[in-house]
């Protein structure tokens, strides 16, 4: 009855990001920002709070920019590429004239390719997204959501493993604690928040 897809939409998600500070942020903010920038944990610089309440405001009937994709399609793909490659030869219909309909149209495939349209479920996983679930759930009033919290010590020593056959893994370990941070925090404020009610379940995986 449940059909997840495993981390193939990420780069979806930094041009969503981009998008509500392009048209919800103000002048001076939209200015130094970069677009290029990975996600951040928006702890002590005013500018990334800022950024984390424009989020947090935001919602996701804000045009797609033509131009998001040239680079957005085959990010997508890439990414996809790793846990979901039965997704990627349909993700040239990961498009929409906003970035509801970019989702709606996600979910759309992820149901098609993997012949479940019966399926009372259809989600997908990502890391690193959480700020986002507030918009995401008021755009989908039925939309349940999982935080899986790992300590990061495991997660650490996990991708230590699977750098020595493949070193691209290999990530900086503050970058882990200041996200596994984010994730701790927004949890805590989202079970405590009427728009989760009975919507949101948190777990912890060692």
């Amino acid at each position: 009855e449940v059909m997840v897809a495993s981390d193939p939409y990420l780069p979806f998600f930094r041009s969503l990001r981009n998008a509500m500070v392009r048209h919800r942020a103000d002048e001076v903010l939209t200015e130094g920002f970069d677009p290029s920038s990975p996600f951040q944990d928006y702890y002590f610089v005013a500018e990334r709070i800022q950024i984390m309440d424009v989020i947090q405001s935001s919602d996701l009937n804000i045009p797609v920019n033509p131009e998001e994709w040239d680079w957005l399609l085959p990010a997508c793909q890439s990414r996809a590429s790793h846990e979901c490659p039965d997704l990627v030869p349909e993700l040239s219909a990961f498009v929409g004239s906003t970035y509801r309909e970019v989702i709606d149209r996600g979910l759309e495939i992820i149901a098609r390719v993997r012949h479940c349209q019966d399926c009372e479920w259809v989600g997908f996983k990502e890391v690193w997204t959480i700020e986002f679930f507030a918009s995401l759930a008021r755009a989908y009033s039925d939309a349940r959501f999982v935080v899986i919290m790992r300590d990061p010590r495991a997660v650490i020593a996990s991708m230590e493993v699977a750098a020595r056959q493949d070193p691209s893994q290999r990530a900086h370990n503050l970058s882990y604690a200041r996200h596994w941070r984010k994730y701790v925090a927004f949890a805590q404020h989202f079970q405590n928040h009427r728009l989760f009610t009975n919507r949101l379940f948190v777990l912890t995986f060692e």
